[in-house]
């Protein structure tokens, strides 16, 4: 579990928990569930979308924004953890409609845990940032979770806002917060928004149309983790971790964009054509290179799915 800070560790099997998942919806959040119930923990999903879950799984829909709503939640449901999922997670949103990524992101945030400080304050809360937070510098060491934030998008600015919160909350109240940093992660039930499942769904469109597919900058390289592995590091840090501390996750598989789509095209088993299309042009960006001992040590996390997998279940969902 996560202990408040300067307890000692123990090492003894966490007992069931009843884990409150705001974004539950969501492509991680359903994950999640499904992680928390086979190692059995007792979700309580939460999201502003309506969405099926698993039998027996109690599900709210509303408002994160809403601080009366949140403040019922947690009365009805009274969870022993949270896993913050909720948020704008789509980058460009942030250029596009800044001002409801820092609605939801950080005020979303504050809201919440002041709902939690209210009205449960021993609860677990673990609030998944992102590794955007440290920037895209390109850095050749492993950044440790004490490196300084430099977030380059008001997308990171809006999740480092979020993660500043958190901790200072754990710090300040004395409550059971800490943060997740997780890398790029990609699975099946991503949305086509997202560059890999984009690539994945016009490849196998264009494999029967014979169509040229559409590409932007296919030179950033990225780190990529399954979802399946980073949810469950959000449980492992539930079970293990230690209040006012974050989280580096990451697989250090990293990858360049332009060659994910050539795997894609060879499962579709013909010749596809990548045709760029200056519209879609980012620039060149490469994940952060993270540390991930202090989450290896305090929980034994390990990303254990091949990405091939990863891939194929991918290609394989669409």
């Amino acid at each position: 579990m996560i202990l408040p800070p300067n307890s000692p560790r123990c090492d003894w099997k966490e007992p069931t928990m009843r884990v409150l998942i705001t974004g539950a919806a969501g492509f991680v959040g359903q994950h999640l569930l499904r992680e928390l119930l086979s190692n059995g923990h007792q979700p309580v999903a939460f999201d502003s979308h309506s969405a099926s879950v698993p039998e027996g799984v109690q599900f709210h829909s509303g408002d994160l924004c809403n601080t009366d709503f949140i403040t019922r939640v947690i009365a009805e449901a009274r969870p022993d953890a949270c896993v913050h999922l909720a948020a704008v997670s789509f980058v460009p949103d942030g250029n596009t409609n800044t001002v409801s990524v820092f609605n939801v992101n950080v005020l979303g945030t504050l809201r919440l845990l002041d709902a939690f400080r209210a009205g449960n304050k021993g609860a677990i809360i673990l609030v998944v940032s992102t590794a955007h937070v440290y920037g895209v510098s390109g850095n050749t060491r492993p950044l440790p979770e004490t490196a300084p934030l430099s977030p380059a998008s008001f997308y990171a600015i809006s999740k480092a806002c979020a993660d500043g919160l958190s901790l200072a909350y754990s710090r300040d109240y004395a409550m059971r917060v800490c943060t997740a940093r997780p890398n790029n992660h990609i699975g099946p039930g991503q949305g086509a928004r997202f560059v890999i499942p984009s690539f994945a769904r016009q490849i196998k469109a264009a494999s029967r149309s014979g169509q040229p597919v559409n590409v932007g900058n296919l030179d950033s390289i990225r780190d990529f983790a399954d979802v399946r592995d980073v949810v469950r590091a959000y449980r492992l840090i539930l079970e293990r971790g230690d209040a006012g501390k974050a989280y580096n996750i990451s697989s250090q598989n990293f990858l360049r964009v332009g060659d994910i789509a050539d795997r894609f095209c060879a499962m579709a088993g013909r010749r596809i054509e990548l045709k760029h299309d200056p519209a879609l042009y980012r620039p060149t960006d490469t994940s952060p290179l993270l540390d991930t001992s202090r989450i290896e040590t305090e929980t034994g996390w390990r990303p254990l799915i091949p990405f091939d997998k990863t891939l194929r279940d991918i290609w394989e969902s669409i």
